[in-house]
């Protein structure tokens, strides 16, 4: 079974015009540079050494990842990794055929240079090692500083591994409690003086901060400090502690700190995943999403296999009027993460706003597929808003309108919903009452900020943030002159102002 050292140890090899560098985890080709994950490359390696010759998929099983339970997700994951390379460095040097039920192997004309490298050392030896170790081999930071001094000081394997799963909790978003924390917390008693894993634990702790109780908010925030703290004590420029710092405090009324707080940390780490994150939320939050687009792209370069830069990316084309491509790249996430929330819920969105009820529901009553948070009152809330939207009789238009109402005030994963329901069914009175009611703490619709513990969990409403106010749902909303006074009251009008330059539903089209 491969491990770290076979990287750290193999020389760079030069294929015509592709440089590979396995110790520093760089392909280097015609357009451009990428830095793979070390098991990524390791496959890569595999297949390269294999000159063409099929790969059978229990080798590429035994040799990456030995005796570890994996699925064909992970192989699957990595195979698409090795494809990207081929797709951002050197397209149409070479690609990866899929021998059905077999393996894969190596095609193009990278096949007809000769390797040239100072020494012999090919990744494919055979080299014993524990199933602890080569998830210690995966270990990587989060694309910023401090990522590449984790993986040269060799770290303990378990060390590795701990960190390896804190990340994989982070960067799949999941809806845990801990998110993360009880790996990174382990991780810091056997490694003491490491800041990339006290970086990674402050990470882990502004996670919870941001989806905890208003009973552990406070702890959390504290104990994000205290990590960030220590990681930076031992090395100032530790991305990953930056970040939590800097996105520890909410956007709403607070934008040029925010936008200040991220680009800071992005001039010192260009690709920090959780800047680029939230870079990519705060942006859309104000109405910015062209630029927002852009941060998002960068986050899916710097993390290809998380889910969530992968459901952005189809609710912006959305956005940008480009529905095919919507359906497309939401259902090629599904295939990577069937019941991930915010991937499934981007999938409902989709066809509930684009006239396709129907095929909301078809997909809502699947719950084979359904995720497992996916509580009673959701399904009522969407079986009586799509029928509003689909039908569109005044009978079911007043019932979805009076649902909306009632349901906003229970969370705000609701409230955001409803915000945008209401505006499609042309209700505009009652969105601008649940918008002040949530974003301005006015009105009658004033609800609740605590999640509703049978609500899918979803990051992104626990601070209040306004995304959906600059979506294809709401275009009736900003027709209104209300708009105004509602970016006025959270503060973005002052905002754009500042910024001097206007949210982009205030430009002329070209």
């Amino acid at each position: 079974m491969l491990k770290l050292s076979d990287l750290v140890d193999r020389p760079d090899i030069r294929l015509g015009p592709l440089l590979i560098s396995p110790s520093r985890r760089v392909v280097q080709g015609p357009e451009g540079s990428i830095h793979p994950e070390p098991l990524v490359m390791q496959v890569f390696l595999l297949l390269l050494d294999s000159r063409g010759k099929v790969v059978m998929r229990n080798e590429l099983f035994d040799r990456c990842w030995g005796e570890a339970a994996v699925g064909d997700d992970s192989l699957n994951r990595a195979i698409a990794g090795v494809r990207k390379i081929a797709a951002d460095a050197a397209p149409g040097l070479f690609a990866i055929e899929t021998v059905p039920r077999t393996g894969y192997r190596l095609t193009g004309e990278i096949l007809s240079f000769e390797a040239d490298t100072g020494k012999t050392h090919r990744v494919s030896q055979r080299v014993p090692i524990s199933r602890r170790a080569m998830l210690g081999a995966a270990a990587v930071g989060l694309g910023g500083l401090g990522a590449f001094a984790f993986i040269r000081q060799r770290q303990d394997p378990r060390v590795a591994a701990l960190v390896e799963k804190g990340r994989q909790t982070i960067l799949y978003g999941s809806p845990t409690r801990a998110q993360g924390t009880d790996y990174f917390q382990q991780a810091t008693k056997l490694a003491p003086n490491n800041a990339a894993v006290w970086g990674w634990l402050a990470v882990a702790h502004r996670n919870v901060a941001e989806n905890a109780g208003p009973d552990e908010v406070a702890a959390a925030v504290q104990a994000c400090r205290e990590a960030a703290d220590k990681a930076l004590a031992i090395d100032g420029n530790e991305a990953n502690a930056l970040a939590a710092l800097a996105t520890l405090q909410p956007f709403l009324g607070d934008w040029p700190g925010a936008e200040a707080r991220l680009r800071s940390v992005l001039a010192r780490a260009p690709t920090n995943f959780l800047a680029l994150d939230q870079y990519t939320i705060l942006l859309q939050a104000a109405g910015y999403n062209q630029e927002s687009w852009t941060a998002n792209e960068r986050a899916i370069r710097a993390e290809p296999l998380s889910p969530l830069p992968q459901y952005k990316r189809a609710l912006k084309h959305w956005i940008f009027g480009r529905p095919d491509q919507a359906d497309l790249t939401i259902e090629r996430a599904l295939e990577l993460w069937p019941r991930h929330p915010a991937v499934w819920n981007s999938r409902l969105m989709l066809f509930a706003y684009t006239g396709r009820g129907e095929a909301a529901l078809h997909f809502m009553n699947d719950e084979r597929a359904r995720p497992r948070l996916f509580s009673a009152e959701m399904s009522d809330y969407w079986h009586t808003s799509i029928a509003g939207l689909s039908r569109r009789s005044k009978s079911e238009i007043e019932k979805a309108r009076r649902v909306n109402l009632a349901y906003a005030k229970r969370s705000p994963g609701f409230a955001t919903w409803a915000i945008m329901t209401t505006s499609m069914l042309g209700e505009l009175d009652a969105a601008f009452e649940i918008a002040s009611g949530y974003l301005l703490r006015r009105g009658p619709s004033v609800g609740s900020l605590l999640k509703d513990s049978r609500e899918m969990p979803i990051n992104d409403h626990r601070w209040r943030r306004t995304m959906n106010l600059f979506t294809p749902a709401t275009a009736a909303m900003r027709a209104d002159p209300r708009f105004l006074e509602l970016c006025d009251g959270i503060g973005l009008s002052d905002y754009w102002a500042r910024r001097g330059k206007k949210p982009d539903y205030q430009l002329q089209p070209a």
